[in-house]
């Protein structure tokens, strides 16, 4: 994990309040998801939205399925949340 915050902080990104969502090519949940975020940036604004894809990805963040929606405060995880059933679901990993 500690790989994958340094490679996000490399990257110039923030880790303030952070959604990551790691997918896969191919997978039909993962592309539902990604288009809802697409289309309603309101689920997740305003919190910054990394959309990670592929198995370096799921290495680095420890995913064993996907997708996966971590989110990560002050460079540290705080909630996850494996599987997409539909808005409901980022709605939740960002109410705490």
């Amino acid at each position: 994990m500690r790989a994958a915050i340094l490679w996000l902080c490399l990257c110039g990104l923030t880790l303030a309040d952070t959604l990551v969502v790691v997918t896969m090519q191919r997978c039909q949940p993962c592309e539902a998801l990604k288009r809802d975020l697409k289309a309603q940036p309101a689920l997740y604004v305003p919190h910054t939205l990394v959309v990670l894809e592929g198995r370096e990805a799921a290495r680095k963040w420890h995913v064993t399925s996907v997708p996966t929606l971590i989110r990560v405060r002050d460079g540290r995880e705080v909630a996850r949340h494996v599987g997409y059933t539909g808005p409901a679901d980022v709605v939740a990993i960002l109410e705490d």
